[in-house]
């Protein structure tokens, strides 16, 4: 189940899309791994990417984590 960007909505601040079992993911856009790890309840194996002072990603439910905190990802590649 996907879920739509709302603008102004505090529970919507951004998108969440499905994918399926073993499915690589990878980086919506280029910038550094601020956090890589099994540790936030509810999101599993979780990689954030900060890609500039206003814009972050985050990546849940990660089956495997092939980045590590302070890395560098370009825009594409699997994390």
């Amino acid at each position: 189940m996907a879920e739509r960007f709302v603008k102004g909505d505090p529970v919507r601040k951004g998108v969440k899309i499905n994918g399926r079992y073993g499915a690589s993911v990878n980086a919506a856009e280029s910038g550094k791994v601020v956090y890589a790890v099994n540790g936030l309840i509810g999101y599993g194996r979780l990689v954030i990417i900060k890609h500039n002072k206003n814009y972050l990603s985050a990546y849940g439910y990660n089956r495997k984590i092939h980045v590590k905190e302070g890395d560098t990802v370009e825009k594409g590649v699997g994390i």
